[in-house]
């Protein structure tokens, strides 16, 4: 999806260039369209204040569970929490372990941070208190599983 919003490549399509970028997939502006519907649906302030909710109870969560998280609180955002890894916790095996047997994907730290946090995402449709609380639950037993005790 980002190349069909590669603003450089656009501009040089309807810039004087007109150079060839894409024709773009019609089914997605139907789902952008949709997605901005639910949107209003909801209401934007509202889906704001869901998320809101929905990441600090995953945060408590976490520091329930002992987990200190990489980025200071005025700087977090409320789409995704990344705990750091406890020390002696394989985190691809962690994260293995809540797919299979919770169906729960999380994702692991990039680059330098590789091996060192977990992401939790907390976005649009997921982003829900029964959720965070599922997600939670099969951390916590990824951990114990190895041996991790808060």
């Amino acid at each position: 999806m980002p190349y069909y919003f590669d603003l450089k490549l656009l501009a040089d399509y309807y810039g004087p260039a007109r150079r060839y970028h894409h024709t773009p997939p019609v089914p997605m502006f139907y789902a952008l369209r949709e997605a901005l519907a639910i949107i209003e649906e909801e209401g934007i302030e509202n889906r704001f204040a869901r998320h809101k909710a929905n990441h600090e109870a995953c945060v408590a969560g976490l520091e329930k569970l002992g987990l200190s998280l990489l980025v200071d609180k005025p700087h977090r955002l409320w789409t995704v929490a990344t705990p750091r890894v406890p020390a002696g916790i394989d985190d691809a095996l962690a994260r293995r372990s809540m797919s299979q047997h919770h169906g729960i994907e999380i994702a692991g730290g990039l680059g330098s941070l590789a091996g060192q946090i977990f992401r939790l995402g907390n976005m649009g449709y997921g982003s829900s208190a029964e959720n965070v609380k599922l997600a939670l639950g099969a951390l916590e037993e990824a951990l114990r599983e190895q041996g991790y005790t808060a």
